[in-house]
């Protein structure tokens, strides 16, 4: 038996689910896969991943499943199909094509991905219903301003959720400042599809070198939003950077004040889920920020 929290889902009810899809021969075993249930299932055609939790999951798993969808737009990368997302009893699933990864890490492969991606474009920033970034809820309007979308509907919202575990003088700074974080921001006027969790977790590569995305906590947002997010946890190296000014044709310095505040929305987040262990992170932010408003 695996566990999300305090509930659990057997490998009996997988069972039952991967039947339900796939016909009667499968077998299932546990595989890792971060804060929820995970489980390899093989069948006469392959092999899916599965991954549960509990019901009140469900609208988080079918808007990463509508992410993956809405990426499979996209050249340069891959992502797995959606084979099925429900519930079951008292279980959310997603049931995924199996990945075979474990491929050479390239970074310039990677970098023309991620352009791959973000040439993927709409009319408006925003998405068409609630989206989760790790266990933080993000509520979603339609914009035609990126600033108003992220400061409005990113920064500010994940500033409440954390505001707890955050210095006072961060919170006022976020909040007080926010019209002039709009400003800076709505020259960027591009609606790309992003990630919108791109942290090293969160891709790999095929046998044959081809990045492949999963887990995304999916935008129509700008590309400096991923951008940012990659800076988080220093997973990816100075190639990379280089290898995507290249393939998008530009200066990441141009994207300074947007990049900056999505890796703070991040950060935010940790707070919100992990506690104030990240509370120094958002201090240096806020610090940077201002210092680029100046």
């Amino acid at each position: 038996m695996s566990y999300h929290g305090n509930v659990p889902v057997a490998v009996d009810l997988i069972t039952e689910i991967a039947r339900q899809h796939l016909g009667a021969r499968v077998s299932v075993r546990s595989v890792a896969g971060g804060v929820h249930s995970a489980w390899r299932v093989t069948h006469p055609d392959g092999d899916v991943f599965v991954k549960a939790s509990a019901r009140s999951d469900c609208r988080m798993f079918a808007s990463e499943a509508d992410g993956l969808q809405a990426m499979a737009r996209g050249q340069g990368y891959a992502v797995p199909d959606v084979i099925a997302a429900g519930q079951h009893g008292d279980v959310a699933y997603l049931m995924l094509e199996w990945l075979d990864l474990g491929g050479p890490a390239d970074s310039q492969a990677l970098a023309a991905g991620f352009a791959g991606l973000h040439c993927v474009s709409n009319d408006r920033f925003g998405w068409g219903g609630p989206t989760w970034l790790g266990t933080v809820r993000q509520d979603n309007d339609w914009r035609v301003d990126y600033g108003q979308f992220l400061v409005n509907d990113r920064l500010l919202p994940h500033v409440d959720h954390a505001q707890g575990g955050l210095r006072r003088q961060d919170v006022d700074f976020f909040r007080d400042r926010a019209d002039e974080l709009v400003a800076a921001c709505s020259a960027h006027r591009t609606a790309s599809l992003v990630h919108g969790d791109p942290w090293g977790g969160n891709h790999g590569f095929l046998p044959d070198g081809t990045p492949a995305f999963y887990d995304p906590s999916p935008a129509w947002a700008h590309a400096s939003f991923d951008i940012g997010f990659t800076r988080s946890f220093g997973s990816f190296d100075p190639a990379f950077y280089a290898a995507y000014q290249d393939a998008a044709g530009l200066n990441l310095d141009d994207w300074a004040i947007p990049a900056a505040i999505a890796e703070a929305i991040i950060m935010l987040a940790h707070v919100t889920m992990f506690g104030g262990g990240y509370r120094a992170r958002v201090a240096s932010l806020a610090t940077r920020i201002a210092q680029l408003l100046s």
